[in-house]
């Protein structure tokens, strides 16, 4: 299968494109007009493209120069360059009807903690 090196480093595969519209496509399907939802690992935040307004969202990726990117071309979005595994944010003081992990648990160390905490950030009556 052939890989390609991205500018970020990661390597991806021949189907990697496909892979990730399908998963936006499908994450955009649960989420409803007026729902905050915080997206980590939000990369540039392609949701954003299919997601209806009004939407209350919130992007964390550890990348700082996406982060600086993200926060002018999505004005209205709120951003943090952090990683949830083992850095407090002003994120976790908010609770949010949806928490977004697209192709992103693979990457943490202990993946049971970073569900656990992700769970504290959800409204009552958020799905999971």
């Amino acid at each position: 299968m052939k890989k390609k090196q991205r500018t970020d480093g990661q390597v991806t595969g021949i189907l990697s494109p496909l892979l990730e519209k399908f998963r936006l496509n499908k994450a955009a399907g649960y989420i409803e007009p007026h729902n905050s939802v915080l997206d980590i690992g939000c990369g540039c935040a392609k949701i954003l493209k299919i997601l209806k307004e009004p939407l209350e969202y919130t992007g964390m990726d550890t990348d700082k120069e996406i982060i600086s990117v993200n926060s002018i071309r999505f004005p209205t979005g709120k951003f943090y360059c952090a990683n949830i595994e083992n850095e407090k944010t002003a994120a976790e003081d908010h609770k949010f009807d949806i928490v977004l992990m697209l192709a992103v648990i693979e990457h943490f160390n202990e993946p049971e903690a970073v569900l656990l905490k992700l769970r504290k950030m959800l409204k009552p009556q958020a799905l999971y």
